[in-house]
């Protein structure tokens, strides 16, 4: 079975290979253009999947099943990750332009609509810091520092407030206020 880390790796590594499939094609190249959405897709529903697993672990099988639907991935997006009705209607139209060019039909994205679809699938993703692609130059801008995923387990804080005052302090205090008191009578 593949670890938190090795699924976050794979997203990565989609996201990446979508990239870098953008910065090789030209505007006109179909199959190209394709052939980035089915990579950079790929990723997003992987970022899903992870993200609402760990944010609801009760649900972790259920979407870690690849029977569950875009359907039921953008609900559990709307609860869990806080999609909009627009990040769904975008990952919608990008999951009907990927099934239809998975299954031999024409591609009618534009160029533009792939490069605003990769812009929001970074977005997504860039919690995880994954390489960013410049719509000016078509280029990859790589991250400075290399991918890590994120925790598995978050710490828990304590819900009492912090007081500036330390005991101390407030025993100066106490001090001060009682020979003051005591030095009127």
């Amino acid at each position: 079975m593949n670890t938190q880390q090795d699924k976050y790796a794979q997203l990565q590594s989609k996201l990446e290979n979508g990239l870098e499939k953008l910065k090789k094609i030209s505007v006109d190249d179909k199959d190209g253009m394709g052939a980035a959405l089915i990579k950079l897709h790929g990723a997003m529903e992987d970022f899903v999947r992870l993200e609402v697993a760990q944010k609801a672990p009760h649900l972790s099988v259920t979407v870690e099943d690849r029977k569950t639907t875009w359907k039921d991935l953008l609900d559990y997006g709307r609860t869990f990750l806080r999609f909009t009705d627009n990040d769904c209607n975008i990952i919608s139209e990008a999951n009907f332009q990927r099934n239809k060019y998975a299954h031999g039909g024409d591609f009618t994205y534009t160029y533009s609509d792939l490069m605003n679809y990769a812009q929001f699938v970074q977005k997504w993703c860039n919690s995880h810091k994954s390489s960013t692609f410049d719509l000016k130059s078509r280029q990859i801008i790589e991250p400075s520092k290399k991918y890590d995923p994120p925790p598995t387990h978050r710490p828990t804080y304590d819900n009492h407030p912090q007081t500036s005052s330390s005991p101390s302090t407030f025993i100066l205090w106490f001090t001060f206020f009682f020979f003051l008191l005591s030095g009127q009578s």
